[in-house]
């Protein structure tokens, strides 16, 4: 996991923190385990726009009310940029050890 882990693979990876004994590799999630998500469309006549609007709240954390901002990893791995444009995945070499 790591800092572009958001969205669903977020729900999925907050789900997991949760729910198993899974130990979590890498950076912290790129997303909160509560989040906005799903949107419908909004017309702002005035603007000329219409933009999408998240409409439903998640609740993938530990209650409505839980203050993260992101998940943190059991494990913590940095992923460098020279690693990543090597093409070298640390974070992968870690959890295989």
């Amino acid at each position: 996991m790591g800092r572009t882990t958001f969205s669903a693979a977020g729900n999925f990876v907050a789900d997991v923190d949760l729910r198993t004994k899974a130990k979590l590799v890498g950076e912290p999630s790129g997303g909160a385990p509560n989040q906005w998500g799903d949107s419908e469309l909004v017309e702002l006549p005035r603007a000329g726009l219409t933009v999408r609007v998240a409409n439903s709240f998640w609740v993938y954390g530990r209650g409505p009310k839980d203050p993260r901002v992101a998940v943190q990893p059991d494990v913590p791995v940095a992923l460098p940029a020279a690693d990543f444009f090597a093409g070298r995945d640390p974070v992968l070499a870690r959890a295989l050890r």
